[in-house]
This record gives C-alpha cells, structure tokens and sequence, in this order.
C-alpha cells in the first residue's frame, strides 16, 4: 500500500556563515517557508530550532506536518546540510536545486561565479506498507 514520498538530500559547499547560529537559522526557516509554500504542506505547529553552541553553531530544524515531517540539521564545520521531507502522498519534487541555492547560496558548478559551488544530492524513496506475506517472510529468514 503506497503511504508517501520521503526525500532524503545532502548539500555541501555551503558558506559556513549562512548555516550557522541565530543568522542560519533564519535562513532555514526562510528555506521551510519556501518548502512548505511550493509543495502545498500544511504545518501543525511552529517549527522548532535549536542552535547548537560551541565554535561551530549548528543548527538544527524540524516542523510537523498534517502531511508527516521537515527536518534538517547543518555542519558549518564543513558546510554541509541535510534535510529530509515526509510526505504522506506522493508529490511532485520541488526544484531542490533552485530553492537551496536561493535560499543558502552558491551555485551549482561553473566558473566565474560570485558564489561558492555547492553540490546537492537528493534521493526519493516511495513508501510503502509491506503485506502481511512479506513480513511473516522477514520474520522467518535466518
């Protein structure tokens, strides 16, 4: 039984400044907004943030949906973030590659640019719920 599509992405490259501390956390927050307004999702209660202390200030996010999870968390250390989407229907995927360089920076690849080259992967799962054979099958392999 089909319940949703997940994607998981991962971006590197990123200016540590722009992921990191309350400015970071902005600008995630900018980022949720953007998400939330593009794929129609619907938010169950305020985002929740926590800025991480020490020399690095990560950041990490999460918000409830009515239709399942936004969650991401940074590393300025190495300017990278990741961010995973639950959606409990499948959807059309966002232009990640547009709305994380608009809101974080950077481009993707080329030369010449004002802005670091960040790289983004994004992987989509479709979730689905297994038949009761398929786990009585799990359950029984060695």
């Amino acid at each position: 039984t089909p319940v949703g599509s997940e994607w998981s992405v991962d971006v590197s490259g990123v200016d540590p400044a722009r992921i990191a501390g309350a400015s970071g956390r902005d600008r995630l927050a900018a980022l949720f907004d953007a998400l939330v307004a593009a794929l129609d999702l619907h938010p169950v209660a305020e985002p929740g943030w926590h800025v991480f202390g020490g020399p690095h200030q990560g950041v990490t996010g999460i918000v409830a949906l009515s239709e399942s999870h936004l969650a991401c968390h940074t590393f300025p250390e190495s300017g990278g973030l990741t961010l995973n989407l639950y959606t409990c229907r499948e959807r059309t995927a966002p232009d990640w590659a547009a709305v994380l360089t608009e809101h974080l920076g950077g481009h993707l690849g080329g030369r010449g640019a004002q802005e670091p080259a960040i790289a983004i992967r994004v992987r989509r799962l479709l979730r689905s719920l297994p038949a009761a054979r398929e786990s009585a099958a799990e359950e029984s392999a060695p």
